[in-house]
């Protein structure tokens, strides 16, 4: 075997048995623990780019274990279920792909935010990025909002004040009625916007949601 190859041959096997020593117990948020999965996970694909995708759900799988001493809640608020016991109880069509387990897990074990003001203060640590698209900022809104319930003008507010001004303004001077309008015809309007004026790079510049009332 060419040094080359036995070179990268080692980094697999290392990466790989990275995946199969990590271990999630269910007592602490969910977060910490796939960004180091996620790690080892993109490690091991640069080693070997024609890795098996099997291998990384068969790994994530068998990371998950019931702790000893149990907690009375889990992450999501709900009585404490350990996560191997979690996994037993689900559907198998569910979460048989590393996708699909990974996103089950982070609704279960990310911490419940269980008021407004929570999810409003949480929404405003986002961090503004040059190249983050409309399409970008909804998703990423919609996750930390997930299945708690935010009151609609709100929402709104924190989305529009999001988007660059001159766009918010052509928004809204299309449709003065925008305040009436259901979140998701909102994100409708907003993204033909987008496009019509050729824009899809938000931060550009902080819309002002109070110059847009006075109007």
């Amino acid at each position: 075997m060419a040094p080359q190859a036995a070179a990268a041959a080692q980094k697999e096997i290392m990466y790989l048995n990275m995946l199969h020593s990590m271990q999630y117990e269910g007592t602490t948020p969910v977060e910490g623990f796939l960004k180091k999965f996620e790690l080892a996970r993109n490690q091991l694909m640069a080693a070997n780019p024609q890795s098996v995708p099997d291998i990384f759900l068969l790994c994530l799988s068998a990371a998950l274990h019931d702790p000893i001493n149990s907690p009375a809640k889990c992450q999501d608020g709900m009585a404490f279920v350990g996560p191997s016991t979690w996994l037993d109880e689900q559907e198998p069509t569910e979460v048989d792909t590393y996708d699909k387990l990974k996103a089950k897990l982070e609704i279960k074990f990310t911490p419940t935010i269980k008021t407004s003001t929570q999810i409003i203060n949480k929404i405003q640590t986002i961090k503004y990025s040059p190249d983050k698209t409309v399409e970008e900022l909804i998703t990423e809104i919609d996750k930390i909002v997930g299945r708690a319930r935010l009151e609609k003008y709100a929402y709104q507010t924190l989305l529009m004040e999001r988007v660059p001004l001159s766009i918010a303004k052509k928004l809204t001077d299309s449709d003065p009625e925008w305040r009436d309008l259901e979140l998701g015809h909102l994100k409708k309007s907003l993204l033909r916007t987008m496009q019509r004026t050729g824009i899809r790079i938000l931060f550009s510049g902080v819309a002002s949601i109070w110059t847009l009332r006075s109007q």
